[in-house]
């Protein structure tokens, strides 16, 4: 799964960057990536509800659904906007 995550941050970066080489706008590939990470965790989560909803017959709880997704959503703004760091026991 991981591999997969990599390879679909890989492959839209490298579309971004050619569109914008295409529209001649400047690409800054940091704050791209950043973006990435902080949204697609909610997009995938969509898609698992989804495809849940459509194989079960609604047994995974609405709470639940949503619990999840207020987490995500605010790892995704903590990502983004780097409000609460976690030092390693490494970085002295």
């Amino acid at each position: 799964m991981k591999k997969l995550y990599d390879k679909f941050l890989s492959l839209n970066i490298e579309a971004a960057s050619k569109r914008c080489q295409r529209r001649g706008i400047p690409f800054n590939e940091e704050k791209y990536i950043k973006k990435l990470k902080a949204t697609l965790p909610i997009f995938l989560w969509y898609i698992v509800v989804i495809i849940y909803s459509k194989i079960s017959s609604g047994v995974i709880s609405l709470n639940i659904i949503l619990i999840v997704f207020f987490i995500l959503s605010i790892k995704g703004l903590n990502d983004y906007f780097g409000w609460v760091k976690i030092k390693n026991s490494d970085e002295g």
